[in-house]
């Protein structure tokens, strides 16, 4: 670090800043992009304030707020950088009451910059081409006015010219950098305050990030190229062990490679070349830009193909103007490139094997879609043939048999559904349809609707429901699937003569639901198969679809669904299911309701 003091200028005005220098020796000038007129990135905003601030004790920012991050930038290095006045580079140049004058009177400003140097990119961001979009015309502008800090600078055509341009009546006024001299001279006094305040400069994060960075630190293979022969000028001799040739050789090939030794084909070589001559070009025409890095396929002196990236970074003098040698690195990234493109193989190598699935998936759900509508199809009229007969018959004597008839073939057809829904379920397209309900309600509408069957099985229904719960969030349809599926089991495998006893409670801030019977339970060894489909655990029969369906719709309430024994025999099953945010008001009471069988 130097005891200069750094100048972040903006290549707008930088003209400006060089002249009212008293001594140029005693400053290092950081040229930066105007972000008024180019897309400036806040990494490069924050590349020139590390480089000035790891090359000087105090910067001198003479740059206004025309980016959006530049508030926060100048908080991050306020132990670093002293910011002249000036929200913007006319405030500074003329001062804030003269530049408000200008604006209060319709003034569009300009000077030599922007009417010589910045000519084409200040036509097409303000949109002289475009009348549409002409933004000059468009903030109600009444003349543009010519600042003229030098003598004949910017002349009078080009004014004119400027200003047709733009459709927009001229005028050029003399001016001087009174006031901007004395910005530059008091910013320059705090900059020597602030470098005595603290002798000792805190180094950001940031600039230690951009300082490990640097080639002299960690890259071995550095060179340096001279910008305007856009020759390598020095090659570090490891260069020999990265790629086989000697320094010599590499230099030749660099610049000129018509055999291709060094680049991998005649097109990589042209494009290289385009993008270090665009980055110079910038670098000399813009201000300092961030590091150019490339990467791209070459070859070692033995023929071997390998992956490069080259590193150049610009220099600049102490005046601010570009120093005709960038320094620069290179790195072998063949072994991150192998790792990129397996990476890339294995996704691809995902993606079709999840295609594959998919279409796997698609065609099962086709089939099983297919097969219910094979079954169903016969269903049809013998569900249709029963009613009817049921409602029409006269001889009494056979409607049990039609009802058995026609039960026979609802239940058949329920089934069909299952076997449906378990495959949506299996493939992740079974959906639900939340809304809130009452479980307790549901419940004993379910308990009506098997009390005949109990009372034939001289089985007795039991309900213990706590009113106090709230309403559950979840598909009514989907839950009455469950508690049914689970009720019928219990009719079905606790035997004659027991309690099935349904219940309702909070668990852990879920509404749970209990159906529990006094049978003989289920055997411990085979409980974990329960909730498996097309694995039956019970030699009575069933094919295990209920309780596998049981369990995929209540995960997909993002409840749990389980099965323990009970000490005085008999198991009971047990699920939760999401509550309304808002508690059921109702009073707390337990009811009980007997189907005696």
């Amino acid at each position: 670090m130097n005891n200069k003091i750094g100048i972040i200028s903006c290549s707008f005005i930088l003209k400006h800043v060089k002249s009212v220098l008293l001594n140029n020796d005693g400053f290092k000038i950081y040229p930066l992009v105007p972000a008024c007129l180019f897309k400036v990135s806040p990494t490069l905003l924050r590349h020139v304030f590390d480089q000035a601030a790891i090359e000087n004790r105090v910067s001198l920012v003479a740059y206004g707020y025309c980016h959006k991050d530049l508030p926060a930038i100048f908080d991050e290095y306020k132990d670093h950088v002293v910011k002249i006045p000036g929200d913007n580079c006319w405030e500074m140049l003329l001062g804030i009451n003269t530049f408000r004058e200008y604006v209060n009177e319709g003034s569009w400003l300009l000077r030599t910059a922007v009417c010589n140097e910045w000519r084409g990119e200040t036509f097409i961001a303000y949109g002289s081409l475009n009348p549409s979009f002409n933004l000059v015309k468009g903030c109600n502008t009444q003349k543009i006015t010519a600042c003229r800090f030098e003598p004949e600078k910017p002349r009078d055509s080009e004014v004119y010219s400027f200003a047709q341009a733009f459709d927009t009546p001229p005028q050029v006024v003399e001016c001087n950098l009174t006031h901007f001299k004395a910005l530059i001279q008091q910013g320059i006094n705090d900059a020597h305050k602030l470098a005595l305040d603290s002798f000792v400069v805190k180094t950001s994060p940031k600039s230690q990030k951009i300082d490990k960075t640097m080639p002299s630190e960690i890259c071995d293979i550095g060179f340096q190229y001279d910008i305007y022969s856009k020759y390598i000028t020095f090659i570090s001799p490891k260069v020999t062990q990265l790629l086989g040739f000697t320094p010599s050789e590499f230099m030749k090939y660099f610049i000129n490679d018509p055999e291709h030794y060094y680049y991998f084909d005649s097109d990589t070589q042209t494009q290289l070349i385009s993008q270090r001559y665009t980055f110079v070009s910038n670098c000399i025409s813009k201000g300092m830009q961030y590091p150019l890095s490339i990467e791209y396929r070459a070859k070692r002196k033995d023929g071997e193909i390998i992956w490069i990236k080259e590193h150049i970074y610009p220099r600049y003098n102490d005046d601010g103007s570009v120093s005709n040698r960038f320094e620069g690195k290179l790195e072998d990234i063949s072994h991150w490139k192998s790792v990129e493109l397996n990476l890339k193989h294995l996704y691809e190598q995902e993606a079709a094997a999840k295609s594959a699935l998919q279409n796997e998936i698609d065609k099962r759900v086709e089939f099983t879609r297919a097969l219910v509508h094979e079954l169903k199809t016969p269903l049809t009229p013998i569900l249709l043939a029963s009613d009817t007969l049921a409602n029409n018959i006269c001889e009494k004597q056979w409607l049990p048999l039609i009802e058995c008839i026609n039960k026979g073939a609802t239940d058949l057809s329920g089934r069909i559904d299952e076997i449906l829904d378990l495959a949506r379920g299996e493939v992740g397209i079974l959906r639900v349809d939340c809304s809130p309900f009452s479980i307790n309600d549901l419940i004993s509408e379910i308990v009506h609707s098997f009390a005949l069957r109990a009372k034939n099985n001289n089985q007795r229904l039991l309900q213990r429901l706590d009113k106090t719960i709230p309403f559950a969030m979840a598909d009514s349809k989907r839950i009455k699937q469950v508690l049914m599926n689970l009720i019928d089991n219990a009719i079905k495998y606790s035997g004659e003569r027991t309690t099935i006893t349904l219940s309702t409670s909070m668990l852990n801030e879920k509404l749970a639901v209990m159906v529990q019977d006094d049978g003989p339970g289920i055997p411990e060894e085979r409980q974990p198969d329960l909730f498996i489909p097309y694995k039956c655990t019970n030699k009575l029969s069933g094919l295990g679809i209920g309780l596998a369906l049981s369990k995929k719709i209540v995960e997909l309430h993002e409840g749990k669904i389980w099965v323990v024994n009970n000490q005085s025999g008999g198991c009971a099953f047990y699920f939760t299911l999401p509550v309304m945010v808002t508690p059921n008001a109702q009073k707390a009471t337990c009811e009980s309701i007997n189907y005696r069988g």
